[in-house]
């Protein structure tokens, strides 16, 4: 019997030979961002990480590798670092939905590391880009449900700063948000 180890190992020493690094490096499924996601799961934090800076190295424009590895530092508690690639994520050329979970990202940071008011400033500019897409495009589902989550956010940062009122009036966005999700289920695809 081929224990779990042997097996992602022979997928591992697999991966560069089928596919060339060079020709899959912006893919979302290349071999070394799948190798990095492998390494991840099998808790092996440093070679993943290696693999994810390896991947943005190949091509420090792409916004996916940027946030890929942007999110695996932020998932390691390396928030420096995880917020110097979120800014780098924000100075590319991105749709108004990706620059809204950067800045909720950064938010999140901010929050665990107790700066509030970075954190407040990063929810609020969360915030103003999905007020405008859900605007624009209000039956888009992932836009309504990134807005509710902003509402939230943002109703919890008040709460944590001692603004219970503005925390209230946040947290009522939310819940007027979602109550309208709860009415019409049979509309919601995410």
């Amino acid at each position: 019997m081929i224990s779990y180890k042997k097996l992602l190992h022979f997928k591992l020493c697999s991966l560069p030979s089928a596919f060339p690094t060079e020709c899959c490096a912006n893919s979302s499924r290349s071999p070394i961002k799948l190798k990095a996601e492998l390494y991840a799961l099998q808790f092996e934090y440093d070679s993943a990480g290696i693999l994810y800076q390896q991947l943005w190295e190949l091509d420090t424009t792409h916004v996916e590798n940027t946030y890929n590895y942007a999110d695996f530092l932020s998932e390691r508690k390396q928030y420096d670092k995880a917020l110097s690639f979120y800014n780098k994520l924000l100075n590319m050329d991105i749709k108004k939905w990706r620059r809204g979970n950067a800045y909720s990202f950064m938010g999140n940071i901010y929050k665990e590391t107790g700066k509030f008011p970075e954190a407040l400033v990063a929810y609020q500019k969360d915030n103003e880009l999905y007020e405008q897409l859900y605007k624009v495009d209000k039956g888009n589902s992932f836009y309504k449900k990134n807005l509710a989550v902003s509402y939230e956010k943002l109703g919890e940062i008040y709460q944590a700063q001692g603004n219970f009122g503005k925390a209230l009036e946040y947290f009522s966005l939310y819940n007027n948000l979602t109550q309208l999700e709860n009415q019409k289920p049979q509309s919601i695809d995410y």
